[in-house]
């Protein structure tokens, strides 16, 4: 039984980080250890920590920033496989079972990927999002179809990719699968396992020119300049992945009648 390792950066998440650790806690499998990276935070996030000190790591200190956070966590984290859950997301009930016997089956595979739900501030189900098949390609292309709090992999091929790189604070993990997925295996399975929580604070929301300004950037360092080619590449696996996911929408919605 592989043991899974959860790396959850935070800052002041005090609204969110207790039912983001219930999600770990609560998960039906034993062989599991939760470490939380906390960069200081001022409002009620310790005292929540604290309360949990049974069943989680934790340290709180000044950072470079979740990327950073999250380096920690991953030089601390003891497990096989490790899952990268931000404090204000959660997963899906007993799926750490699920993600350990795909390993365990697949012993080819180095990280996987499932679909996720993205939900209110209340946490409230907005739409499940499916996603296909691991395509190295359009992702190479900026189509990223790999949701980080749906993400498992070994803990080995760090070894070898190397951690986040910090000067990244919006597209960081994207740049991190492009590294992956040069030598190892992803696979998706068609199944929820992570819940994002989508809201006006979220960074991805609040600050979406930062996060193109940092996949262009990731881009460049793997194409050069960004010419007429990349754009139509990219045009048609966007429009590839539209087409999937609307064929697909269909095909439940045809079923569930």
């Amino acid at each position: 039984m592989y043991k899974i390792s959860i790396i959850t950066p935070s800052l002041n998440q005090d609204k969110f980080i207790e039912e983001c650790i219930l999600s770990v806690r609560n998960q039906s499998y034993a062989n599991k250890e939760h470490i939380i990276i906390d960069g200081g935070s001022s409002d009620g996030t310790l005292s929540i920590l604290k309360k949990y000190s049974d069943s989680i790591y934790w340290i709180s200190e000044l950072d470079r920033g979740q990327s950073d956070a999250i380096n920690k966590g991953f030089r601390m984290a003891s497990g096989d496989l490790i899952g990268w859950l931000n404090a204000d997301d959660i997963y899906e009930p007993n799926i750490f079972g699920t993600v350990s016997d795909y390993f365990n089956r697949n012993p080819e595979i180095d990280m996987l990927y499932g679909d996720f739900k993205l939900i209110n501030e209340s946490g409230e189900t907005i739409r499940l999002i499916q996603e296909y098949n691991f395509d190295y390609k359009a992702l190479k292309f900026g189509i990223n179809s790999i949701a980080g709090q749906a993400v498992f992999f070994k803990k080995s091929i760090l070894k070898n990719t190397g951690f986040l790189d910090i000067n990244l604070h919006y597209a960081m993990d994207y740049e991190l699968w492009t590294r992956i997925s040069k030598d190892f295996n992803i696979q998706h399975i068609p199944q929820v396992l992570g819940n994002f929580r989508l809201y006006s604070n979220c960074k991805s929301v609040a600050h979406p020119e930062k996060t193109k300004k940092e996949m262009d950037i990731i881009l460049k360092r793997i194409h050069g300049k960004l010419g007429i080619k990349f754009y139509l590449v990219n045009l048609y696996y966007r429009y590839k992945r539209k087409i999937i996911k609307t064929l697909r929408l269909f095909a439940r919605e045809r079923y569930i009648r």
